[in-house]
């Protein structure tokens, strides 16, 4: 496994995880998921994996939430 196989996942999910969704999530879960998922399918630009990402985005986020800590997200980050 390479830097970027470890290194990206950790940073995008601290941002998308850590930082976006958690301030979203004071309007709602559906706002603070959805919208970090959608922010997190974004960043590379509007593409044909543009939903892969989404839905990546969406269960980064459902397990963030559920397990109170980015760690499980970043792990399945790096493994898709």
């Amino acid at each position: 496994m390479t830097a970027d196989g470890v290194l990206a996942p950790i940073g995008e999910e601290s941002l998308f995880g850590g930082f976006v969704t958690i301030v979203l999530l004071r309007y709602c879960a559906a706002v603070g998921v959805g919208g970090g998922a959608l922010l997190f399918a974004a960043l590379p630009g509007i593409s044909i994996g543009f939903p892969v990402a989404v839905l990546q985005g969406l269960g980064a986020g459902w397990l963030y939430r559920r397990a109170r800590s980015l760690w499980p997200a970043a792990i399945v980050h790096m493994i898709l």
